[in-house]
């Protein structure tokens, strides 16, 4: 069987690279020990766009701050990989001005922060990318590339700073009501990917 492996490097994380058409191997991304870091991981597992998911970047609004339901069915593309990095960069940026201008919460505290009835979690995707951290994949796969993207965001975001140092709240773009899908439209929000923020 004919298996190449080459192994480096990258941002101090061992990554493994072995590859077989007969073959599938398990992702080797090594995932941060640090809980704080590992929290805004989970997050952005959970709360970022997956490329090729619809995007929408013209919505109108309706008067009640939503765009009507039929423009759910009628994206205006697609996430793109460069669209979900940047989007995943924002949300570390969430992390770095909630921390600075909040008081010094954790990262962790962020991430796993209640919203006011005490029983869902303010970021309500972390519970699913809890989940995806357990469950990786093969190399290649889109969730471990997706966490591949998540770590680098991460430390961008340490490196350089915020990329916006007004933003502390993030929303999805496609919503879900008892009339269905829509398209949430915020004045003044930066939307980036599948996501809003401001």
């Amino acid at each position: 069987m004919d298996t190449s492996v080459a192994i480096r490097f990258d941002m101090s994380i061992l990554v493994v690279y072995a590859h077989s058409h007969q073959l599938r191997h398990h992702a080797t991304v090594i995932l941060p020990t640090d809980q704080n870091d590992r929290a805004v991981v989970a997050t952005l597992m959970g709360e970022a766009s997956y490329p090729g998911t619809p995007r929408y970047t013209n919505a109108t609004n309706d008067g009640r701050g939503n765009s009507s339901h039929d423009e759910a069915s009628h994206p205006e593309g697609h996430v793109s990989w460069d669209d979900t990095y940047m989007e995943m960069e924002y949300m570390v940026s969430v992390f770095v001005n909630r921390q600075g201008d909040w008081g010094g919460p954790s990262w962790s505290d962020i991430a796993t922060s209640k919203q006011k009835d005490g029983k869902k979690y303010q970021f309500e995707g972390y519970p699913n990318g809890l989940n995806a951290l357990n469950n990786l994949g093969s190399n290649g796969s889109d969730v471990c590339e997706q966490v591949r993207a998540a770590l680098k965001a991460i430390e961008s975001i340490k490196n350089i700073g915020p990329v916006n140092t007004n933003i502390h709240y993030w929303h999805g773009v496609l919503q879900k009501d008892k009339q269905g899908l829509f398209v949430r439209v915020r004045n003044g929000a930066i939307r980036i990917g599948g996501t809003d923020f401001w």
